[in-house]
């Protein structure tokens, strides 16, 4: 089982940052991120999508929307 772990590599251990890691012992394959500075927010922020809502209409069903489509035509 693989699992993706978010944690500070400091002197030699590890510290995770969010989640206790369960397993005693476990091979590891570490990834290595040098820039610790905290990012820039990527996106839009919510409340800015939130001004969107109902812009699209609601998707039928799949076999509705079938029945949709050959009606069209």
């Amino acid at each position: 089982m693989y699992e993706t772990i978010e944690a500070i590599y400091d002197e030699g251990k590890i510290f995770p940052l969010y989640e206790k890691i369960e397993v005693k012992r476990a091979k590891v394959f570490i990834t290595i991120v040098e820039n610790m500075e905290a990012e820039e927010p990527q996106g839009v922020p919510l409340k800015n999508l939130m001004q969107c809502k109902g812009v699209f209409r609601k998707f039928p069903e799949g076999i509705e929307y079938q029945k949709e489509l050959r009606d069209e035509w």
